[in-house]
């Protein structure tokens, strides 16, 4: 491969990068007694996937979101939940729009 392929190819990679989709999965952690009202408020956010823990005090959260922009309107909308004692990143990462 010349150089030239191959720094169109780590253009196009590149390029791609910026359209990618994040995916990410949480587990959140409510304060005491308040699981469900975390879990209501967790589903009043669109890019927000709850799924509720049957045998622990947690909710699985998986968000995706269409851009950094949005990811970051997400981020601070989670910070805000009062009810959320902490939330921990279990993975996170890229598909592409196309998937």
């Amino acid at each position: 491969m010349h150089i030239s392929q191959f720094a169109k190819t780590v253009f196009r990679v590149l390029s791609q990068i910026e359209t990618i989709m994040p995916i990410k999965s949480y587990l959140a952690h409510p304060h005491e007694g308040l699981k469900e009202k975390l879990a209501q408020e967790l589903a009043t956010i669109p890019q927000c996937e709850v799924i509720p823990a049957k045998n622990e005090n947690l909710l699985i959260v998986v968000t995706e979101t269409e851009s950094k922009e949005e990811e970051k309107e997400l981020e601070n909308a989670l910070e805000k939940i009062q009810s959320m004692k902490l939330l921990a990143m279990v993975s996170g990462f890229n598909t592409s729009k196309q998937d």
